[in-house]
């Protein structure tokens, strides 16, 4: 590049190309292959940090959205009391089947026999009477009176005494008619009584018999809706316990999905920094460049380094999966293996973004 010496009084030369070029580039006077001096440049660059404007990403919204998810599984399972929702369950079970309707059957009827009645009797025997007075009147009578006649006997005692003694006979056969009916009466009505006291006896016998089978078909039927009750009670018990574990797995895919998104965004506003802070400090990093072929003969060059992304992304990145993985270990020994499991895991993933 050039040679340089120096003098008894200890000072430096370089090449005349050298110092000339040097020369030219620390102003702006003359006619120059750059444009811009190094001190105009950082000039311009002073008071205008492109940082001035930018923010670090604000997760409050994300962050928000995750709290209002996990209070929202949390008011579920506070809701979840182990008695209260297993009657609850079972009424709401009741209420879906639908009601035990007992089977009703009814008794049956006893057909009693019908007792003969005085009023039956007093009808036979004056119909008997009846029919002894005409044919006392039509046969009996005109016969005794024509004998009478033929001996002369019309106007004697013998004629009202004959006639007092037919119809003595007529009221004696009524009345043993009478007395026949009655007693015959009174053994049909005890037959008849008797018959309808079996007969109650019977179909009372028939009805317990058969109230003893409803009930036992009621018993039946009323164990076997409660077993479809407490099926049912089950189905809704596996039905929430479903819908939990559905919740569980929607909250840890809705902060999950906020997870990345936190870090993609946070990434984008990292990157958008990075690109900002490299365009500012560009025409700067052009001088150096210059600058190291100006200091090339002194030995004192160097690297303009090319920046890349920031590590806190990573970190970031590292320890939100690392707990979320964590925490997913975790909950497979319980509700409470979760929370250490999830801090646990946020370390691995710190260290791990660290690393890479």
């Amino acid at each position: 590049m050039g040679s340089s010496g120096g003098g008894s009084s200890g000072a430096v030369t370089h090449s005349v190309y050298l110092e000339s070029v040097h020369a030219d580039w620390l102003n702006t006077t003359g006619v120059d292959k750059i444009e811009k001096s190094i001190t105009e440049v950082m000039d311009t660059a002073l008071g205008n940090s492109p940082w001035v404007a930018q923010a670090a990403y604000n997760p409050a919204a994300l962050l928000a959205a995750n709290d209002a998810v996990l209070v929202a599984f949390k008011a579920i399972l506070a809701g979840i009391v182990d008695t209260t929702k297993w009657v609850s369950f079972f009424t709401q079970a009741q209420t879906s089947i639908g009601a035990v309707v007992p089977l009703v059957v009814a008794d049956r009827a006893v057909a009693d026999a019908t007792e003969i009645t005085d009023a039956a009797i007093l009808l036979d025997v004056a119909a008997m009477a009846n029919t002894l007075d005409d044919e006392i009147t039509i046969k009996v009578l005109p016969r005794f009176r024509r004998g009478m006649q033929d001996i002369n006997a019309v106007v004697s005692s013998a004629f009202p005494i004959g006639e007092s003694i037919i119809e003595g006979f007529r009221d004696r056969d009524v009345a043993k008619h009478d007395s026949a009916l009655r007693v015959a009466a009174a053994i049909k009505n005890a037959e008849v009584r008797i018959s309808n006291m079996t007969k109650e006896t019977q179909v009372g016998l028939a009805n317990l018999s058969k109230d003893l089978d409803i009930g036992k078909i009621n018993l039946l039927t009323e164990a076997e809706y409660k077993k479809l009750y407490l099926d049912g009670t089950s189905q809704i018990l596996n039905l929430l316990i479903n819908r939990v574990n559905w919740e569980d797995g929607y909250v840890r895919m809705f902060v999950e999905a906020n997870r990345i998104s936190i870090v993609a965004l946070k990434e984008q506003v990292d990157s958008d920094h990075t690109i900002d802070d490299l365009d500012a400090k560009w025409d700067l990093e052009v001088f150096q460049f210059g600058a190291n072929v100006m200091a090339a003969s002194a030995g004192g060059t160097s690297s303009p380094g090319i920046k890349g992304p920031s590590k806190m992304q990573s970190v970031l990145g590292g320890a939100m999966s690392g707990a979320a993985a964590g925490a997913m270990i975790g909950s497979g020994a319980g509700g409470v293996g979760a929370v250490p499991g999830a801090v646990i895991g946020g370390v691995l993933g710190a260290a791990a973004g660290l690393m890479s």
